[in-house]
This record gives structure tokens, sequence and C-alpha cells, in this order.
């Protein structure tokens, strides 16, 4: 698991977001991988088949070698993502506003965001977060 949050500290063009039980590591504002506790063997691995083609993902990871087989994949799963056909450059601008403003050390920005695509009931917000004096 260290691995794959490292390479999101390195990598600008993915973003972790915590969820209820599983996590997401976005690239453009795609799920390039859903992460979700796997009994007590380890996380299972859920990524959507056409991001994954060509390639040998480890279904669980459970430990050091099964995550760093994952983290390999990373560059051509982003790879793979353009070539879906895209709806909207919505959600991708919504990563780009998340990055830019929460990650950019000269952004002077006073509100920190936490989350996309956030649903309450029947409410949606694109993006969400809090006030954060300077």
């Amino acid at each position: 698991m260290a691995e794959i949050i490292e390479q999101t500290k390195t990598d600008h063009d993915l973003n972790l977001e915590i969820r209820d039980h599983f996590i997401n590591l976005y690239y453009k504002g795609h799920s390039l991988l859903k992460l979700s506790e796997w009994k007590q063997a380890g996380y299972k691995v859920s990524i959507y088949p056409r991001f994954t083609k060509g390639l040998e993902i480890p279904e669980i990871l459970s430990d050091v070698a099964s995550t760093a087989q994952f983290v390999d994949c990373i560059p051509q799963l982003k790879r793979n993502t353009l070539l879906v056909e895209k709806q909207s450059l919505e959600i991708e601008f919504e990563q780009m506003i998340i990055r830019a403003n929460n990650f950019e050390p000269k952004n002077t920005s006073e509100y920190f965001i936490v989350d996309r695509q956030y649903v309450i009931k029947q409410d949606h917000f694109d993006l969400i977060g809090f006030y954060w004096p300077s």
C-alpha cells in the first residue's frame, strides 16, 4: 500500500481519495483503482476492464510483490484511459482544480478540496471542501 501512496505523491496526475471502506485512485478523473479490504488477506483490486487491456494486474494486493506489480502497471493503465471515449472534460477539470488548489505551493487559496462528485441523498456536488484561513 505504501508504494501506491508514494506513486501518488510523485505523480501529480494521480489523485487518491478515501471513501467508506475503500480508496480510489484517479487519473484525469477516471478511477484507475478501487481498493477494498479483502478479508484478512489483503486488498481487493477493482478496475474497469476497459482500462486493463494487455495488463496482468493482481486481483488481491496482499504483499510488497503484488503491490509492486500493480504500481508497475500504472503507466499503461493511464495510457489505456486515454483510449476511452470521453463524454465530457468535466471530471478531468475537477481533478486539475483539486491538484492546483491543494498541491501547488504557490497557490494561496484558503480552501482545501476534499472530494469530488460528492452525493448526499438527492444533492450532488462537483467539488466539496472546507475554508482554511491562511
